[in-house]
């Protein structure tokens, strides 16, 4: 036995708390011999499993749409996760254009453990026949998204299972608009499912992103995360000159930042916008003019005019002008130090013929007091 074996049998009888004698005869020769055979093995099956899915988009080519997963930019990290098979389903409903390439509204995400692929999409008929639209696989994909598309105006997908909100962000502006069902919880997996049907065929989703957002407003893509600021709205009631009334639901309004992109957005009650982070003093996220009544004459029309601006800095006391007399309903002020910004969200009531007109001409500037104690003011 040579020196080596003599010092790993120490070593090891160490470890075990036992006399190196009391160890039967160690085959150092064969148990590397044994790990190399594994190392082999384990080699092959990944090959083998990779030209299984390449046979399966091969087939989706010549008899059904190739849906193949599109994984974002950034390299997921690998973690070992034993889960179990499952499937959800997300309605997609038709929204009436006359573009949509897929009749279908019903459709499934499955995972299916051990299979190539693992990640299953399909469509669902209204006899309820299930078809295979085609896959991609999971691997490596606990605590991040993947997206697959046929190239028609159907895309699916699965976002983490902490996710309660998911949208897609296309910095390009290649797909246009779109309308999402989901997440769907996939249940005994790490994932939930999720869809899109987009205004119009995509034919790529190539450098097209999920963003998900966590409970506590945090939003994350497979990049990473950044960070929101929340602002609880409660519900307001608005009543008009003859008695009709605007209710308002409560819900909550997240400002949100993603610093590896540089899109900064809005979340809340009336839906999600984003735009790239620009560097001005004052960057409006949203602004609209939500109208109690179209039908209504002006002299009594009602509604109510919310606006969302994010001021670099800090800023405090900070005052809207509006035109036409019209007064501030509410003004919010939010620090948010992990952006550098201040958050404001202001809310209005309009009435007459100002109701319902575009706000850009409602509010004319605001001004605040920096964090030198200088009254600043911006004008849009």
């Amino acid at each position: 036995m040579n020196t080596t074996q003599d010092e790993f049998r120490l070593d090891l009888a160490d470890a075990l708390d036992a006399s190196a004698h009391d160890l039967a005869p160690l085959d150092t020769d064969a148990l590397v011999a044994a790990g190399t055979r594994r190392v082999q093995q384990r080699r092959l099956a990944t090959v083998a499993g990779v030209g299984a899915l390449a046979v399966v988009v091969g087939l989706g080519a010549s008899w059904l749409p190739s849906l193949t997963g599109t994984p974002s930019p950034a390299a997921p990290t690998p973690i070992a996760t034993a889960h179990s098979a499952a499937t959800a389903r997300v309605e997609l409903p038709l929204n009436g254009g006359t573009v949509e390439s897929n009749p279908n509204i019903t459709f499934e995400v499955s995972i299916l453990p051990g299979q190539e692929p693992d990640l299953v999409y399909s469509s669902v008929a209204e006899d309820g026949t299930v078809t295979r639209m085609g896959g991609s696989s999971t691997d490596g994909l606990v605590g991040q998204s993947t997206l697959g598309t046929s190239g028609d105006d159907i895309v699916l997908g699965i976002v983490p299972s902490d996710a309660v909100a998911a949208t897609l962000m296309d910095p390009t502006f290649s797909i246009g608009g779109f309308t999402s069902a989901g997440p769907v919880d996939l249940p005994g997996t790490p994932w939930a499912a999720v869809g899109f049907r987009l205004d119009s065929p995509a034919g790529s989703i190539a450098g097209v992103e999920t963003l998900w957002w966590r409970a506590d407003g945090t939003p994350v893509t497979n990049a990473g995360s950044g960070s929101s600021a929340r602002i609880a709205q409660g519900e307001v009631v608005l009543e008009g000159r003859d008695g009709a009334k605007l209710t308002v639901p409560a819900g909550n309004l997240d400002v949100w930042l993603l610093p590896q992109s540089r899109q900064v957005g809005i979340r809340g009650p009336a839906g999600t916008s984003s735009t790239p982070l620009s560097g001005d003093r004052v960057q409006v996220l949203s602004a609209t003019n939500d109208l109690l009544d179209e039908t209504r004459t002006p002299s009594v029309a009602l509604s109510r005019i919310t606006s969302a601006y994010l001021v670099s800095g800090t800023a405090a006391d900070v005052t809207p002008a509006w035109a036409d007399g019209l007064e501030a309903e509410e003004v919010t002020v939010m620090p948010w130090p992990a952006a550098d910004r201040t958050v404001v969200f202001i809310t209005a009531n309009a009435e007459g013929a100002r109701a319902g007109q575009p706000i850009s001409d409602a509010l004319t500037g605001l001004s605040w007091t920096d964090a030198d104690g200088v009254r600043q003011e911006w004008k849009p």
